[in-house]
């Protein structure tokens, strides 16, 4: 499971139930049959219309360079190690009263539960960075999340899978390592993801066609590209819970884990999964 296998998966079930609405699926190899309505949760043309004609403005994707398509990721270590952490009901609610902006610096304002998670990864990348001497305290770090905007198109509430761009946001390390600099971080995140508008959705989705539409191109999350030690990265998959994949197991199997596919470059990247039926 990765953005791109996803979407490769629910374009091909999307592709089927157009033509065959309601109707059994013989080329899965099942007697699946799927509501008149439901083949609207795959259909993913809303995610390819722009207003934008002849391409938009890739000075304006922010957390995206247009680099050569051959361009090859070097990583800085040939070992890779991975870890797993789980969060229960109790500590993500403390997580995010932890991470709430301070609101006498900040009336009014408020998180969610996944600002909190990436404002926690945020502020563990820097301060594990710093405390390795790689990091001085006045240097701007750069910190890439995805922002889901299926609102802003009007997606269905059950429209199944991602709708997501990057976003990047920059400050310095005091202002994240110092006094309240997990809300500092937060708060942060926050106005960028509520700061994100059908224009922004509008000028990505115009910048990525051209980029397909020319072999030689590539549209890459750029936080690397500017200084190693002084970029993070995290992705998620969100707004779906585990266990709202009810699949037909024989047919689709069951979710067990995340594999990137060979050559996806996710060095120091942070994955946040979707939750468990439990909340955790």
């Amino acid at each position: 499971m990765d953005g791109w296998g996803t979407t490769k998966v629910i374009e091909a079930i999307s592709k089927h139930c157009r033509f065959n609405p309601g109707q059994p699926s013989a080329d899965l190899g099942s007697s699946i049959t799927l509501r008149d309505d439901e083949y609207m949760w795959r259909d993913r043309s809303r995610l390819s219309q722009t207003s934008i004609p002849g391409g938009g403005d890739a000075s304006k994707v922010t957390a995206y360079s247009i680099v050569p398509a051959s361009y090859a990721f070097a990583p800085a270590h040939p070992g890779i190690v991975t870890k797993t952490f789980s969060f229960g009901v109790a500590a993500l609610r403390h997580l995010k009263a932890t991470a709430f902006p301070d609101q006498r610096q900040f009336p009014g304002e408020w998180i969610t539960t996944h600002d909190a998670l990436l404002a926690l990864w945020m502020q563990n990348y820097v301060r594990t960075r710093r405390e390795a001497g790689l990091l001085q305290e006045k240097e701007e770090i750069r910190f890439s999340f995805p922002v889901e905007f299926r609102r802003l198109v009007y997606l269905p509430a059950t429209y199944l899978g991602n709708a997501v761009m990057m976003i990047k946001v920059r400050t310095t390390v005091d202002n994240i390592m110092g006094p309240g600099g997990l809300q500092a971080a937060a708060h942060m995140i926050r106005q960028a993801s509520i700061n994100t508008t059908v224009a922004d959705v509008d000028n990505f989705i115009a910048v990525a066609k051209v980029v397909q539409s020319n072999p030689s191109l590539a549209l890459r999350i750029n936080i690397k590209f500017e200084g190693v030690n002084t970029a993070f990265g995290c992705t998620s998959y969100k707004n779906f819970a585990h266990g709202a994949l009810d699949w037909d197991s024989q047919v689709f199997g069951t979710y067990e884990r995340l594999r990137l596919p060979s050559g996806i470059a996710g060095e120091g990247m942070t994955i946040v999964m979707p939750v468990l039926r439990d909340g955790s």
